[in-house]
């Protein structure tokens, strides 16, 4: 399942007067699952689905079954002293909010060549992200997204509120970095939190941040071969669990032995790729080999 979370792609805003803070996006997600009934699952995000990610694996760490990171891990974090100066940065940029104009474009490819101008991106990329992204209006298209979205967060966690969550997870989770990203402060801070995950791969794949859509192929096999591994273990796992507990029914000397079954419960994989607002068409379950 992928979701589209609030704000973005095809899923409502906000009501008036409402903010988009990280942790509510988290019980955003809890919310999903619980309506879903799903016990144990795995979740696959990228950039912030990836920090989303992150932090709900750190909060329900024995319902997570493999957790798969796409250039993100936790959030962007601030000093505590900033944050006087981040709130009050904040609440100007929601008074002008009112005075802001979103952009209109007569047409599709006009979009796509001002997206594509951002960098970073391949074009037929951009025209995944167009495709989702814009909506008609009076005049031409504009963008879906909710204008609130590009407001300064008025919370944020300090580093080490973040690393908390990090050294909760006990998942086993892949971390996949792109290696022609620029090497700026979010970087820096991905590569700085990864010795707080028990259980991390790191593995590095052509392309920029938008990899997964740009090079879907080498993303999706990464994928493939952690989930392998990672199955494979747990299989190891069943069969060890089964001869432990056969050892000890012989040791009873139990007359009537019942047939030993160890259930491992299968896991569902949540796509967080929120901040791509891309459909599975383009890099989906059928890809990755599950």
């Amino acid at each position: 399942m992928s979701l589209d979370l609030p704000g973005h792609g095809l899923s409502e805003h906000r009501s008036s007067g409402s903010s988009y803070h990280f942790s509510d996006i988290i019980v955003d997600v809890l919310e999903v699952l619980h309506v879903l009934g799903w016990e144990h699952f795995s979740l696959l995000g990228h950039s912030m689905g990836a920090g989303v990610a992150s932090y709900l694996a750190g909060t329900i760490p024995e319902k997570i079954c493999s957790l798969i990171l796409i250039e993100g891990l936790g959030s962007l974090a601030q000093d505590a002293e900033k944050m006087p100066e981040i709130l009050r940065e904040s609440a100007e940029q929601w008074q002008h909010l009112a005075h802001k104009k979103l952009p209109i474009y007569p047409d599709v490819e006009t979009a796509v060549k001002v997206r594509h101008h951002v960098g970073g991106i391949e074009e037929s990329s951009v025209r995944t992200l167009v495709a989702r992204g814009l909506q008609p209006v009076d005049g031409g298209f504009t963008w879906r997204s909710d204008p609130r979205l590009k407001i300064k967060s008025r919370h944020y966690l300090t580093e080490e509120q973040a690393c908390a969550f990090l050294e909760e997870i006990t998942a086993p989770v892949l971390l996949i970095e792109a290696e022609n990203s620029k090497q700026d402060q979010w970087k820096e801070l991905l590569l700085k939190r990864i010795p707080y995950i028990k259980n991390l791969q790191h593995r590095k794949v052509s392309g920029d941040h938008h990899l997964h859509l740009d090079n879907p192929q080498e993303v999706a096999a990464v994928i493939r071969e952690f989930l392998q591994q990672i199955s494979e273990k747990a299989w190891v796992l069943q069969q060890k669990l089964k001869q432990k507990i056969s050892k000890r029914l012989k040791a009873r000397a139990c007359r009537f032995r019942p047939q030993v079954n160890v259930y491992l419960p299968s896991c569902s994989i949540l796509f967080l790729l929120c901040y791509s607002q891309i459909p599975l068409s383009r890099f989906s379950a059928e890809s990755i080999g599950i």
